[in-house]
């Protein structure tokens, strides 16, 4: 990973970096997802009964850290919501497979398991140095949170050669969805040099 930043003239980030163009608006818009459990040892994250995190979406990992098998195979995949700074688990809680990963210590891969290549034709790239197994957590989709109107500008800018998604959230009372625009073409983390898997 440390090539990144030089065959790209690129800032290596490890998390998500809001840029200037976020009104306070876009925001408070943002965090209004945000939730926090308030699980312990006593209680852990895995007690959907309990875990305010895990009674929006169920756990999506098995205790080794591998995501489960009805969210690789089932016909409709809803989205992974872990655990994160508003909650008071910690460390071990097993609905923190990225937020571990991001902080240095993932159940599996690690990022210095990687390297960025040349490619012949389609620029850089990102190649394992390890078997990588199955369900496992790879690397974050890290860049700038950028607003819907930077990101349009950003488009017609660098038509062709851009690392711009796009991401609708809908909450059961908003009237129209929340829009998350990340953009990892000036600065980014491994995941905006390979294609997804998924």
């Amino acid at each position: 990973m440390d090539n990144l930043s030089d065959q790209r003239n690129y800032e290596v980030i490890s998390s998500l970096e809001p840029h200037k163009s976020l009104t306070d608006a876009d925001a408070d818009e943002f965090d209004s997802f945000l939730l926090g459990c308030d699980c312990d040892e006593a209680s852990p994250c895995s007690a959907t009964d309990t875990c305010a995190c895990c009674l929006r979406l169920p756990l999506a990992y098995e205790t080794d850290g591998k995501i489960k098998l009805e969210y690789v195979e089932g016909s409709s995949q809803p989205p992974i919501v872990e655990c994160g700074s508003l909650c008071t688990c910690r460390g071990g809680c097993l609905n923190r497979v990225v937020g571990r990963a991001s902080a240095g210590s993932p159940p599996g891969v690690r990022n210095s398991a990687f390297e960025t290549f040349q490619t012949h034709d389609k620029g850089i790239g990102l190649r394992t140095l390890v078997n990588v197994p199955a369900r496992t957590f790879v690397c974050e989709y890290a860049g700038e949170v950028i607003s819907l109107e930077e990101a349009r500008k950003r488009s017609d800018t660098f038509t062709g050669d851009t690392y711009l998604f796009v991401i609708q959230e809908r909450s059961g009372t908003a009237s129209s969805p929340i829009r998350t625009c990340i953009d990892a073409r000036r600065k980014g983390s491994l995941g905006s040099v390979h294609q997804p898997l998924v």
